[in-house]
Formats: C-alpha cells, sequence, structure tokens
C-alpha cells in the first residue's frame, strides 16, 4: 500500500499536468504555437526587403548606408558584420521616413561590411524581412592607394542577337576626381542581373538573347553602386535591305531581289525553332521538298516550296546549329563552283569561312562569298 506522503506526491504531480495542459489549450493560438515550436521573436514573412542598398565613405572614420524605401514599415535594422563570430549582429535601427544610417567612430583603413532589413511590428511581436545584400566600404583617407568604387566603366548599350551570347566587358573604377587619381578599387568583383527574361546572364556577364525585345543588364560593385545597361534583343534574320554594291549582279537580282521575302522568312524559322533539326534540304525530283534529314519545316514549308521551285538556280539550303545558307549553283550536276548567302546566330565566322577573302557583309549577321574550283 502506498504512504499517505506518496498518494499526497501523485495528487500534486496530476492536478500540475492537468493546469499545463489546460493552460497551453486555453492560450491563443499563435503565441502557443510560438511558445512550443518557435521561442524567437524575429520572423520572416512576406515582408519585402529594402532595394538598392549603398555604403559610401564621409571620412575616413564614418560610412553612410542609404537604400530604397519599403512602403507601409515602421523602419529598418541595420547589421554589420562581426568578423570574430562570423555573423552580422544587429547595430542601429532606422525610423521610417529614414532610408539612410551613418556609421561613426570607426577604424580607419578598414573594411566594413552591411545588411539592411525592414520590420513590421505585428501583436506585439517583431517581424523581419529577408535581409538586403551585402555591400561593403573601406574608411579609407584621402590619399589612399585603394578606394571605394565611384563608378563602372563599360558600353553604354549593347544590341545582340537571339540566341546569340555576348561576353560584356565592366571595370569599377575609383578615378573621378572624388579620390585622388590612380587609387585602385578595393574589390573588383562585379554582380550581374537580367531585369527581365529576354535575356539571360551569367555570374561573370556573359549576355545570351533568349526572347525579342528590350532589357537592362544590372551591374552592381562591391559597395551597392548600380549601372544599368539597355540591351535590345533584335531579329537579324527580317533585315531591312540587303547590301548588294559587291554582289554578283545575277545574284543580286534572281535570288536576294525576288526572293528576299522567303529567304528572310525562311531563316526567321530556324532561328526562333532550334530544335528543328538540321541537314539540307533540295528540290526533289517529283517538284516537293527533298528532306532526307526529316527537318521540321513548320510555317517556313511554304516559303522554301517557293524559293527552290520558283528561283532560276539550283538552291540548297543548309540548315546547321549556328544558322541558315543558301548554296546557289548554275548547274545541279556540278557541286563546284556556287555561291552563298548565309545567315548566322552569332556574330562571328567559322575558320572555313575566314578563308574566304572575298566575303561580303550583306547585312548584320549576314554574309555573302562565292566558292570556286578547288585548286
Amino acid at each position: 500500500m502506498l504512504s499517505n506522503f506518496k498518494k499526497t506526491q501523485i495528487v500534486i504531480m496530476v492536478a500540475l499536468s492537468l493546469f499545463v495542459s489546460l493552460l497551453i489549450i486555453n492560450m491563443p493560438p499563435e503565441t502557443a504555437s510560438a511558445e512550443i515550436s518557435n521561442p524567437t521573436t524575429e520572423t520572416i514573412v512576406g515582408l519585402k526587403a529594402p532595394e538598392k542598398p549603398f555604403a559610401e565613405r564621409i571620412n575616413s572614420t564614418t560610412l553612410k548606408l542609404s537604400w530604397k524605401k519599403v512602403d507601409g514599415v515602421p523602419g529598418y535594422i541595420i547589421y554589420r558584420y562581426n568578423s570574430d563570430t562570423m555573423t552580422y549582429k544587429r547595430i542601429a535601427r532606422a525610423v521610417s521616413p529614414k532610408t539612410s544610417w551613418t556609421d561613426k567612430n570607426l577604424m580607419t583603413n578598414k573594411v566594413f561590411k552591411y545588411k539592411v532589413r525592414s520590420y513590421k511590428t505585428v501583436n506585439g511581436k517583431e517581424i523581419l524581412s529577408p535581409y538586403t545584400y551585402a555591400v561593403t566600404a573601406k574608411t579609407h583617407l584621402p590619399n589612399a592607394r585603394e578606394a571605394n568604387a565611384t563608378s563602372i566603366h563599360c558600353a553604354s548599350s549593347i544590341t545582340i542577337g537571339l540566341r546569340e551570347v555576348f561576353s560584356f566587358h565592366s571595370v569599377p573604377q575609383a578615378s573621378d576626381n572624388k579620390y585622388h587619381d590612380g587609387a585602385k578599387v578595393i574589390n573588383k568583383k562585379l554582380y550581374y542581373k537580367a531585369s527581365n527574361s529576354n535575356i539571360k546572364v551569367s555570374k561573370t556577364g556573359k549576355i545570351t538573347g533568349l526572347k525579342f525585345g528590350t532589357s537592362k543588364l544590372i551591374i552592381r560593385a562591391h559597395n551597392g553602386l548600380i549601372k544599368e545597361i539597355p540591351v535590345t534583343v533584335k531579329d537579324f534574320s527580317q533585315p531591312e535591305k540587303f547590301v548588294t554594291t559587291f554582289v554578283e549582279p545575277v545574284i543580286t537580282e534572281s535570288f536576294l531581289k525576288k526572293h528576299k521575302q522567303d529567304i528572310t522568312d525562311i531563316a526567321h524559322y530556324f532561328l526562333t525553332h532550334p530544335k528543328a533539326g538540321t541537314g539540307f534540304l533540295t528540290l526533289g525530283d517529283d517538284g516537293g521538298i527533298d528532306n532526307k534529314s526529316n527537318i521540321k519545316l513548320g510555317n517556313a514549308e511554304a516559303a522554301i516550296s517557293n524559293l527552290l521551285a520558283k528561283c532560276p538556280y539550283w538552291i540548297t539550303i543548309d540548315v546547321g546549329n549556328k544558322g541558315v545558307s543558301f548554296q546557289i549553283r548554275e548547274d545541279p550536276e556540278q557541286y563546284y563552283p556556287y555561291w552563298v548567302v548565309g545567315f548566322s546566330y552569332f556574330d562571328d565566322l567559322t575558320e572555313e569561312e575566314k578563308e574566304y577573302v572575298n566575303m561580303e557583309r550583306i547585312a548584320p549577321r549576314w554574309k555573302y562569298y562565292y566558292i570556286g574550283y578547288p585548286t
């Protein structure tokens, strides 16, 4: 049998268990959940982070951090990287409408790294946005050999073709007379981003045209300095005209003028249908299209049929991975000689094409040359 002391202990334990259970059941749902599963008061939800943070030097011991306003938030929290703990520590709060904060009494000639978050208070709980990307700045002397970026040197605009890859060259600089000439940027790394899906940009600045239209290449330096470059993805398969000054007159009249719509429609189709296949298209014995490679012709079939059947010369359409070319022969029984009118998806020449000294550009991405009898 249990002693009276043991019985008393059991009764007390049961009573405590019931009390705790009732307490949890009667808690507001969000409080109970927070207490049980998430003891922290900082919760990231769908709150927008500040955009375009920027860090700049004010003097050798002061840096200023600024960012774009986030609508509907009471303020922002500033974080600075702590190299000892290898974490970002909260160091200040800026109350709206303020969108900047000055970090004073810093060590000279040292690089500091910052991030910012916006916040709201909901039911007494602080709700935080995601972090901005990190920006860095150095508290250097006026005549320092290294300085923060003050400009980004690059082309003012870019025009590329669909599926074309362009290696963009840009360099951050610190030599616009804000600091002494000859200062080096503390960090030459640049970050690239596309403003929409018309282009794709790699980490090294290689741009690929994905859709016809306009976009912006957004370039960011270490301190958040941003430069936006307009980019146009142009349809080079549809030139307004061909420059035929150096083209054989018979080719100009019978091919480039009479069948301009056909050849540009064919070039456009294969440009916009990269999975159509590769191979050769010629006029068949039955007057139709000889398509031994089973290339998908789609809505270009009518233009191909018209060109092969009505052009007074023998045409071979060569569909490749980098473009489409039209081989033009006077005699279908002889392989040589022939003329070539070619459209390339890329603004470059193959090693074979570079051998032809008589090659002419008749439009952007379009070329013309003559291949005679082999020697």
